[in-house]
């Protein structure tokens, strides 16, 4: 348990401890076997890259996200001394948007080849510090355990604050209490459905239940917090106005635009897909080091102990990092080292040196401004192309100019970044655009969960929607099943199966929703489906019949395949590969009463048609599934997770039906 955390701030936003539809308590309820409903309280939780934020009620908490095993297999967490710096486990949450892998240097080696998957703007050499990480990975761990770990011990530290803070509510939270915790977990919006899945899942693994669980994406959730809270204040938003939300953590960069739609009640509708980068304030770090390299020499450096690297980054990170900002008053000489324009960091292990090009003193160095103004404005060039592109993209998207940008995130609390941004971005008619930053930058995402934790929890009640003031969302992958058509001449498709029940020949296509499209909480993606069961007269047998199998495909290319042959036409390119298999268990009775009984053209037998539909949601951070018998809910359906790139084979069931798209106007009423 970390012995003190790295901010504690207090907030004043609306209370979020909720009770359920039922007072606990309530006096009216005279049976004693029966459970009285437990009061809710919901917990944001923003598992970072750096620094992992926690907030519930009118409080918020940030301590470190990192690791340390012993040769024994236990672990320390968050606030880990200097004296333990060597083997510390940093970055990992990066590692759960890489899927499976052997060892670790394996997946060093396709890190080294590809870099990080789902950031393709950032540069191979950011990768350097996160390899160095990778190789303190013990054995028999893998990310998945690495996050589960971590939230255990984040969980129930934030569990033991709760009750310091409140203390009415010592030894009341838990299942068997009187108050219920749901958590309201972040995650990047640009990573893939698998990490996110991943994610929840290890908080699943570290004694969460699902039912706990909401899930919300970091930079949704700053738009969540920021526009809600300038709506409170009476900010003058105005239908139409497009914001962009750039949250810059400690290792990535995470952009979406967003246009008003509503005012009373507040909603928006994403402009077009966000992008990111692997470009956040841990690059400056590593950068820093870099260049304290080049002053001493790699031999002293590396003559310096873990315990030394650490005191040197600590110092960088709590101290030069966030205060740093050059000097820009005329006539100031930012490469002269008196009082207003040096800079002084801790450097234990290095001996005094008499050479001017090191200033190395009693343990301490000393650098002008303008030698460390360089590591600064390369790392924010890099943010500065990011927020550039998604202005542009938005503009494209909307044929109007970006009025705001909206910056959050632990970074994105320095001054210096915030003047780079407003200097550097603008409209394509040259106007400049502005920059709007709240008062609590850092903890802007994790209070955004908590308000979108109540949402989803009063959508649970009905009385609100599940989706809160995002009225519609942009589709960030081509999503499809595989369906059946009958087979034309003249038909593209020159493969050709013959159906075994009704004796036409058909062909097998993808079915798809379109990367881009706009998706409503109202409407969702239909994908219908007819799937075709042998009658049997065995009860048993007839009901694991009725269980099917049904993969569903993504793709991220900008051009999804038409066609599955296009497999055979590029290899490796732009066919989709299995994303995940819904199980679909439709052996309830109240299902089958909407069965069809036929018989079969190819042989003496019967046949069930099962007129059903797949309707896929885009959430925030997740992907759901409900299937539909004539219009109905019905049967239960479970999703798997494909871990590993490889393709399937073709489903047995044969599926016909076209995918029903919203189109602009529809997203924005």
């Amino acid at each position: 348990m970390p012995k003190k955390s790295y901010r504690s701030t207090k907030h004043k936003p609306a209370a979020f401890r909720l009770r359920a539809s039922n007072n606990a308590g309530r006096s009216g309820n005279k049976d004693p076997a029966r459970k009285h409903p437990q009061n809710t309280l919901i917990v944001g939780i923003d598992f970072g890259t750096t620094f992992s934020g926690a907030a519930w009620d009118q409080s918020s908490d940030k301590v470190p996200s990192v690791l340390r095993y012993n040769s024994k297999g236990s672990y320390k967490w968050g606030n880990i001394p200097v004296e333990l710096a060597n083997n510390r486990l940093e970055w990992f949450k990066l590692l759960l948007n890489e899927g499976d892998y052997t060892t670790p240097a394996e997946l060093l080696q396709r890190l080294e080849a590809k870099g990080l998957k789902g950031y393709p703007e950032s540069k191979s050499a950011n990768l350097a510090k996160l390899r160095t990480k990778i190789q303190a990975i013990p054995e028999g761990k893998t990310p998945f355990d690495l996050a589960a770990d971590y939230f255990r011990s984040l969980y129930k530290y934030v569990q033991s604050r709760i009750e310091k803070n409140i203390p009415a509510l010592k030894g009341q939270i838990g299942n068997d209490g009187g108050v219920a915790i749901k958590c309201c977990l972040t995650v990047p919006a640009i990573w893939d459905d698998k990490a996110k899945e991943i994610t929840k899942q290890a908080a699943i693994a570290a004694g969460l239940l699902e039912k706990q669980i909401y899930m919300i994406s970091e930079p949704e959730a700053a738009a969540v917090h920021c526009l809600t809270s300038l709506c409170e204040m009476g900010g003058d938003l105005k239908v139409g106005e497009v914001y962009v939300i750039v949250d810059c953590g400690g290792g990535t960069v995470d952009l979406i635009p967003y246009e008003v739609t509503s005012t009373s009640p507040l909603q928006v509708s994403e402009c077009t897909i966000g992008t990111g980068g692997l470009c956040g304030s841990t690059i400056l770090d590593r950068r820093f080091e870099d260049f304290m390299i080049s002053r001493i020499g790699q031999e002293a450096y590396d003559r310096m102990d873990d315990d030394d690297h650490q005191v040197m980054r600590d110092y960088f990170e709590m101290e030069i990092k966030p205060n740093f900002k050059p000097n820009f008053l005329p006539g100031n000489n930012d490469d002269e080292l008196d009082d207003d324009n040096c800079v002084i960091c801790a450097l234990p292990g290095v001996p005094d040196s008499d050479d001017p090009t090191v200033r190395v003193k009693k343990e301490k160095i000393k650098f002008s401004k303008n030698e460390l103004k360089g590591i600064f404005e390369s790392t924010f060039t890099e943010i500065a192309e990011l927020v550039q592109k998604q202005v542009k993209m938005a503009q494209e998207a909307t044929k109007k100019n970006v009025d705001g940008i909206i910056l959050v995130g632990g970074f994105g609390s320095s001054q210096y970044l915030a003047n780079w941004l407003t200097d550097s971005i603008r409209n394509k008619d040259g106007k400049e655009i502005k920059l709007i930053r709240p008062s609590d930058p850092a903890v802007a995402v994790v209070l955004g969960a908590v308000k979108h934790g109540v949402y989803m929890h009063r959508a649970g009640t009905g009385k609100t929607s599940q989706w809160g003031i995002v009225g519609s969302r942009r589709a960030r992958y081509h999503y499809g099943i595989k369906v059946a058509e009958p087979f034309k001449p003249g038909h593209r498709h020159t493969k050709r199966v013959m159906d075994p029940h009704l004796g036409i020949p058909i062909c097998i296509d993808p079915d798809k929703c379109r990367k881009g499209a706009p998706m409503r909480e109202q409407v969702g993606i239909p994908s219908q489906f007819s799937c075709r069961c042998p009658v049997v007269y065995s009860e048993e047998a007839q009901k694991a019949l009725l269980v099917f199998e049904q993969k569903i495909y993504c793709s991220a290319e900008d051009a999804a395949p038409e066609y599955l042959e296009d497999l055979d036409i590029h290899p490796g390119s732009r066919y989709p590969l299995p994303l995940l298999t819904y199980k679909i268990d439709l052996s309830d009775p109240q299902s089958r009463r909407y069965f069809v009984k036929l018989p079969s053209v190819m042989s003496l037998s019967e046949f069930w048609l099962i007129p059903a539909q797949i309707l896929l949601k885009l959430e925030s951070a997740d992907l759901t599934f409900t299937t539909l018998v004539e219009g109905k809910v019905s049967g239960k359906g479970t999703k798997e997770y494909h871990h590993k790139e490889s393709g399937g084979e073709l489903l047995q069931a044969p599926m016909d039906g076209r995918v029903l798209e919203v189109d602009d106007a529809d997203a924005r009423r």
